[in-house]
């Protein structure tokens, strides 16, 4: 069945798929009209809870947003993609409704690179966020162990041993890039 989903698809088949039983534990994206399968693992998933471990303990003493893993974004008009970052943040004063995708792109997109993901995909996600109202965007590279931290006038790529800060998105917010990467027993 994948290899049938690699064909362009509109945003109408893209729904109708995703609204299959057998496909209601799959995380499929739409990217430029082509479906992705994502699979993450168990490390991307230690690393999506890590960061939003993080993200929600700054939020508690700096109520500055929402924090979210794995919304939908689909913006008006746009028939061709629709995204799942792993992690997001909205900055407050952005209203939505709860119960549908969000229609504009997230503050901060956060993507954990999976096996089955390319960089290129990955920087793909990247620049439709960034051209699409998106202010920071992370990619997190396990097997590197590094961080790719990207806004519309920066781009940095922070080992283990350097800090990753929230920017103007998340002012005052700073952690290790280590301490994103589980150590397993």
């Amino acid at each position: 069945m994948i290899a049938s989903m690699r064909q362009r698809v509109t945003l109408a088949d893209y729904e109708a798929l995703i609204a299959l039983p057998e496909n209601a534990d799959r995380r499929l994206e739409l990217i430029d009209g082509e479906i992705i399968d994502d699979m993450p693992t168990p490390e991307h998933g230690l690393i999506v809870q890590a960061v939003l471990m993080f993200i929600g303990l700054y939020l508690l003493k700096n109520p500055v947003g929402v924090v979210f893993p794995q919304v939908r974004y689909l913006l008006p008009g746009d028939d061709a993609t629709a995204l799942i970052p792993d992690v997001s943040f909205i900055a407050q004063g952005r209203p939505f409704d709860l119960k549908a995708p969000v229609p504009f792109m997230p503050d901060l997109a956060i993507e954990v690179q999976s096996p089955r993901q390319t960089k290129k995909i990955l920087a793909t996600k990247a620049a439709y966020y960034l051209a699409n109202g998106a202010r920071l965007v992370w990619l997190v590279y396990p097997d590197e162990q590094i961080v790719e931290a990207i806004s519309r006038a920066d781009r940095q790529l922070l080992q283990a041993d350097k800090m990753l800060d929230g920017g103007d998105v998340l002012p005052g917010f700073s952690i290790p890039v280590r301490d994103l990467f589980p150590a397993l027993p």
